[in-house]
């Protein structure tokens, strides 16, 4: 029998390989290698993987975080992580909330680097607002869902999503602009 892979095993895996070599660093850019694994994130984000790495340094992407995982992830991420924040997005803290706040209308998007990296994070740069039918323009960040960025997001798209195949979404989106 093959077991399913999951995001766990594949950075548990990864965590071990760094373990092992005496000449990798244990501490990573945001933390000890591992912590998102300990945090127990992989668990919640499982259910809204995109996509798996290629590679051990590869990016891990999500879309649709709800409520649901947006609280448990509040609830389990280091209170220092939740001031990370996508080039000049909100706060993932902030984003997380949001979520939490409007779980009807508002889902999250982005990406994880798992401990094979030194930059192990999770990062939001984006959220999908589903109330197109009362806002024929995209929302304000600031006005609408009570968000505060250091800029507007740069795409801004109507489109609908696979997992919520009769609702049209706004998809905001910031971009990296050459930081992290």
């Amino acid at each position: 029998m093959n077991p399913r892979r999951t995001l766990a095993t594949l950075w548990q895996h990864q965590l071990d390989e760094v373990l092992a070599d005496p000449h990798e660093p244990r501490q990573g850019e945001n933390g000890a290698r591992g912590w998102l694994l300990d945090a127990g994130v992989p668990d919640v984000i499982d259910p809204y993987l995109t996509e798996m790495p290629a590679s051990p340094s590869g990016l891990v992407g999500f879309a649709g975080l709800d409520a649901a995982g947006s609280a448990l992830l509040l609830e389990r991420l280091p209170v220092e992580r939740l001031a990370d924040r996508s080039d000049d997005a909100p706060t993932l803290g902030a984003l997380l909330l949001a979520a939490v706040r409007h779980p009807v209308d508002l889902e999250l998007h982005g990406y994880l680097v798992g401990p094979g990296r030194l930059d192990e994070r999770l990062t939001v740069e984006g959220l999908f607002v589903y109330v197109v039918g009362e806002l024929m323009m995209p929302p304000d960040v600031e006005r609408d869902l009570g968000l505060h960025a250091g800029r507007g997001p740069d795409e801004i798209l109507r489109r609908t999503n696979p997992w919520r195949p009769n609702e049209d979404c706004w998809s905001l989106r910031w971009v990296s602009r050459g930081g992290r």
